[in-house]
């Protein structure tokens, strides 16, 4: 499945197997559970593969096997669209909640619950939540010159709003929430590639929200026991960048 896979999304890749196991998608699902406790992030890449080699080798959609969580809780926009398009087509169950002041209805897959409500509404949040293993907290004012410009609703939105979310997934009992996190907490690092041991160095509104919803994530981790993952995205480009966005000419 991970060859065929691999072929149908024409990467050149490498496929390495545990000794004595066969490329089966128990042994896949088996892999994908194991990494999944480790780094959600790889998983997210793991899997659309895993699907896209059911596709190729069997006309079918994968489901029940490499989906190791029955219930998604992921926020709309450019990245939140790409997430909830891969897990729904794993057979996922799938929860959006966006404001759409920056994301588009059109991107989210019909197969997916929608609500339409902004992240500092607690009531509707706890309703998107309540019965979700997993969430995927991807939602911001992502942009630096603006909150540069708008300070204050910068920090409600990514700070009140983080806050809010682990709130809700702290009593909704659910098992892990990954929060998109941001590079921009480097400061413009001297060193290059940038490792992520580089200490922290926000300098801008927008980075400083974006680190303080790392700190709540250890926090929460420490204090209530909710296991998060905080992943500091660069630049993220493909389909459904909006063509208008600052940042879309970047890379």
């Amino acid at each position: 499945l991970v060859r065929s896979g691999l072929a149908a999304a024409g990467v050149d890749g490498e496929l390495l197997l545990e000794p004595g196991a066969r490329d089966t998608a128990a042994a896949i699902a088996a892999a994908a559970a194991h990494i999944a406790k480790r780094t959600p992030d790889a998983v997210m890449l793991v899997l659309p593969i895993v699907a896209a080699g059911a596709r190729a080798l069997t006309g079918a959609t994968l489901t029940g096997t490499v989906v190791f969580v029955q219930h998604l809780t992921l926020w709309a926009g450019f990245i939140g669209a790409r997430l909830v398009a891969a897990l729904v087509d794993l057979g996922a169950d799938v929860v959006v909640l966006d404001d759409l002041s920056s994301g588009r209805a059109e991107n989210v897959s019909q197969a997916a619950d929608f609500f339409q409500a902004d992240i500092r509404d607690k009531a509707a949040v706890d309703d998107a939540i309540a019965g979700c293993d997993l969430v995927f907290h991807q939602a911001a004012r992502r942009a630096v010159l603006q909150s540069i410009e708008l300070p204050l609703e910068t920090d409600r939105v990514n700070v009140g709003g983080t806050l809010t979310v682990l709130v809700a997934a702290r009593d909704a009992g659910v098992s892990r929430v990954v929060f998109g996190a941001s590079s921009s907490v480097y400061g413009g690092s001297a060193t290059l590639p940038t490792p992520e041991s580089a200490p922290a160095n926000p300098r801008s509104p927008y980075a400083v929200t974006k680190y303080a919803g790392e700190q709540y994530c250890r926090v929460f981790g420490e204090v209530y026991g909710l296991e998060t993952v905080a992943l500091r995205y660069f630049n993220v480009y493909g389909p459904r960048q909006r063509p208008d966005s600052r940042y879309a000419a970047v890379i």
